[in-house]
């Protein structure tokens, strides 16, 4: 049975946000796998991170897929434990994702949440500066999207007890930490594995602007 450490709810935030975990049938016979999307031109690097994360947890090397046409990236593997853990023991769907939420085995659990929301944010979140009522882009955002309206109320109360205050979108459809205090604490304690989003933020904390 895999264990519940570090990697593993990383990669189950990664998969709550831009994964699912899909049942098809091929030559009349079941498959279940796992699949994470992304955008080839910022994830190239990040993908390459995300191999090295599934090789820790499934000891096995997963091939990087790309979708040329609309500049997509993708990585999907098959690994039973894997699958039958997510479902059995963290409550993960297959299929649509529909009003899904973090699993309490995570939620209850510092640094594991804290890995989860990395994953989320590398995949289903962004970093982004915007003028505020000035010439430069210079105050920065950070959004957590999802269409789960559970898993935006719980996002909003796990931040809230972590000290930051977030708001909700007015689309009712992501959570966002506004200003330098939020998105400096969140890179400090939360932190991101996505080379991209780094250099990002590493641009605008050194010039002051993006």
């Amino acid at each position: 049975m895999p264990k519940l450490n570090k990697e593993l709810a990383e990669l189950y935030g990664i998969i709550l946000g831009d994964g699912c975990i899909s049942r098809y049938y091929c030559s009349n016979r079941e498959r279940i796998e796992i699949r994470i999307d992304g955008n080839s031109l910022t994830d190239k690097e990040y993908y390459q991170y995300l191999q090295r994360l599934i090789l820790k947890i499934i000891k096995k090397r997963i091939k990087i897929g790309f979708r040329k046409n609309v500049n997509g990236i993708y990585i999907k593997f098959t690994d039973r434990k894997l699958i039958d853990y997510f479902q059995n023991q963290l409550n993960f769907p297959i299929g649509k994702k529909g009003n899904i939420k973090i699993t309490p085995k995570i939620e209850s659990k510092g640094e594991l949440l804290n890995k989860t929301l990395r994953g989320f944010f590398d995949t289903d979140g962004s970093i982004y500066f915007t003028k505020n009522n000035s010439k430069i882009r210079n105050y920065p955002i950070i959004e957590l999207s999802t269409h789960s309206p559970l898993l935006i109320q719980q996002l909003i109360k796990i931040l809230k007890n972590k000290d930051f205050k977030p708001i909700i979108s007015f689309n009712k459809d992501s959570v966002k930490l506004h200003g330098k205090k939020n998105v400096i604490k969140w890179m400090r304690k939360i932190g991101s594995s996505n080379p991209y989003k780094k250099k990002r933020f590493m641009k605008w904390f050194k010039k002051g602007y993006y």
